[in-house]
């Protein structure tokens, strides 16, 4: 994840630019299952079953290009079922977020899960599986191990195409709300929109592409991207240039966002370390987060804008390759959320 920052993280100094996920990535782990104190429930029971690092932060072993300060810290952590356990596990990843970002300069992508319930998506929880197998040093007890009775077989186009799908009606729904209510500009869905580009690749690639394609690993970011833009121009025709101009000037506000954060951090170094009396140091910095800000906030709208269309038109697409592969009343209760579908629970996206 590419991620967008807070301008108050910019003037206080809590952004690093050296990453440090490794040390963080441990550190999350040795939290999580101490040697000497194990975290008990009130009946002595475990409260944590299991846990894993993923993602570009340890993929490659860490030397993934895509691993930068922009890149967070995945985890995931597999918690007993029950409301004290639960409620537990969510204070406690809370209070580690926040050791590691202090610490460690990381921003912490924790999720709790419920031992025996379902995973949200599936194509989430194959990284999960995934990452026990190639890298199980990053692993405790094989949170994998869970998710294997709901992942979407190999070779499953139609589960990978109405995965993909439902995936993107939601994308398509959070940026026309965003882009209609017209509010202030945020920078979480400012991250979204820059991100789109990747998320939509990981998601329809496996529903779009033949047996014989080597699909990047979710890591490679740009081999992503490279072979989305290929699957356009192959499958959209007279829409090609308009969706490519699209995800292609996301992929563009995302690198530009990436020298214009590491311009910033050098004026804030400049600005810390100088010699100057602090009325005036706190005026300087007043001055770069008001030009961090007025830089999101000018951009702001066509990100929206752009994300919104480029959401609207690979769902179109999506919804339109689930006909060779379910009737219409299995797709209808599908993409309705109706408990009658008998395919696959995909209706908790994000």
């Amino acid at each position: 994840m590419g991620l967008v920052y807070e301008a108050e993280d910019l003037i206080m100094g809590k952004i690093k630019t050296t990453p440090q996920h490794h040390e963080a990535g441990r550190f999350a782990l040795a939290q999580t299952f101490p040697e000497d104190t194990p975290h008990l429930d009130s009946s002595g029971n475990p409260i944590f079953l299991s846990a894993a690092v993923y993602g570009s932060s340890i993929d490659n072993n860490g030397q993934s290009p895509s691993l930068n300060m922009r890149s967070d810290l995945d985890y995931i952590v597999v918690n007993s079922p029950g409301e004290e356990p639960e409620n537990y596990t969510r204070r406690f990843l809370e209070k580690l977020g926040q050791q590691i970002k202090s610490t460690y300069g990381v921003v912490l992508e924790a999720q709790p899960h419920t031992y025996g319930e379902p995973p949200h998506d599936q194509s989430h929880a194959s990284h999960i599986v995934d990452i026990d197998a190639r890298l199980p040093q990053w692993c405790v007890n094989n949170p994998g191990r869970v998710f294997q009775d709901y992942l979407i077989r190999d070779g499953d186009v139609g589960g990978y195409a109405l995965s993909s799908c439902l995936f993107l009606i939601v994308k398509t729904n959070y940026f026309d709300d965003t882009e209609r209510m017209k509010g202030l500009p945020n920078n979480k869905t400012f991250q979204r929109c820059l991100e789109l580009s990747n998320s939509i690749g990981r998601k329809v690639l496996p529903a779009i592409c033949s047996p014989d394609e080597i699909i990047p690993r979710v890591s490679d970011k740009a081999g992503i991207r490279a072979l989305l833009e290929d699957k356009v121009v192959s499958l959209f025709g007279s829409q090609a240039d308009d969706i490519l101009k699209d995800q292609r000037k996301l992929a563009q506000m995302d690198a530009d966002y990436t020298m214009f954060l590491m311009d910033c951090l050098s004026d804030y170094d400049t600005i810390s370390t100088a010699s100057l009396p602090e009325p005036q140091k706190r005026i300087a910095l007043s001055n770069l987060k008001y030009r961090y800000n007025f830089w999101i906030d000018s951009r702001y709208d066509e990100a929206v804008s752009r994300a919104a269309r480029l959401s609207r038109s690979w769902q179109g697409f999506m919804e339109k390759s689930l006909e060779q592969w379910f009737s219409d009343e299995v797709i209808r209760d599908a993409l309705d959320g109706s408990e009658n579908s008998q395919i696959y629970d995909l209706s908790s996206y994000t």
